[in-house]
C-alpha cells in the first residue's frame, strides 16, 4: 500500500523487490533509513536497481526513489527523488554521477554523518526545495576542474547545502573516480 512499510527504522538488511511487484509508491519505504542494500530482479519491467547501485529506481524516469547507506548514483540517473535518503545516518559520502540533472527537495536531509559529496557534473543539478538540510558538520563539495564557480554561484552554496566549502578536483582525478 501507500505506506506500506513507512517508518520502518528497525527494517535492516537488504530489500528485494520481485520482477512481479510493477509498481510501489515511493512512499511505501519512506523513512525506512537502516537498510543496508537494495536489490530489484533484472527482469522487473519498471523498477531497477542498475549497476548494483542499491537503490530503487523508476525505469522510465530515470529517478531514485529510495536509497540507502550503500548507494551510488550511478551516470543515466538524472533526478533524486523527494526524501529519497532522508535520515540515514549511515550515509557519510555519496557520488552523483555525471547526468544528474535534479535534485528534489529534502533527499539527503538529515542525514547526520553525510559529510562528503562528490558530484562529477559539469553543470550543477537544479535544486527543488531544500535536498541537503541538517547534514553533516561542515560537510563538503568536490566537483569536476574548471566548475567550481559554476557551484558557487548556484543553490549548491546556500547556507543550507555547502556553503563555499566547495573543492575542485583537479589533480587527474585524484579524488573523483
Amino acid at each position: 500500500g501507500e505506506e506500506a512499510f513507512y517508518g520502518c527504522y528497525a527494517a535492516k538488511g537488504v530489500l528485494y523487490i520481485p520482477e512481479s511487484l510493477i509498481e510501489i509508491p515511493e512512499s511505501a519505504f519512506r523513512y525506512c533509513t537502516e537498510l543496508e542494500g537494495i536489490i530489484v530482479n533484472p527482469n522487473n519491467p519498471n523498477l531497477d536497481s542498475r549497476f548494483d547501485c542499491n537503490a530503487l529506481v523508476l525505469t522510465e524516469t530515470n529517478r531514485i526513489v529510495l536509497g540507502c547507506k550503500n548507494s551510488t548514483i550511478p551516470n543515466s540517473i538524472t533526478t533524486i527523488g523527494q526524501l529519497s535518503f532522508y535520515g540515514i545516518d549511515g550515509l557519510s559520502q555519496i557520488i552523483l554521477g555525471n547526468t544528474v540533472a535534479t535534485i528534489e527537495s529534502d533527499a539527503f536531509t538529515a542525514c547526520a554523518n553525510l559529510s562528503t559529496v562528490i558530484c562529477l557534473c559539469d553543470i550543477p543539478p537544479t535544486f527543488i526545495g531544500a535536498p541537503f538540510w541538517y547534514i553533516g558538520a561542515n560537510p563538503q563539495l568536490i566537483v569536476p576542474c574548471g566548475n567550481k564557480d559554476a557551484y558557487l554561484s548556484s543553490d549548491w552554496s546556500s547556507p543550507s547545502s555547502f556553503g563555499d566549502n566547495i573543492i575542485e578536483d583537479c589533480d587527474e582525478y585524484a579524488i573523483i573516480p
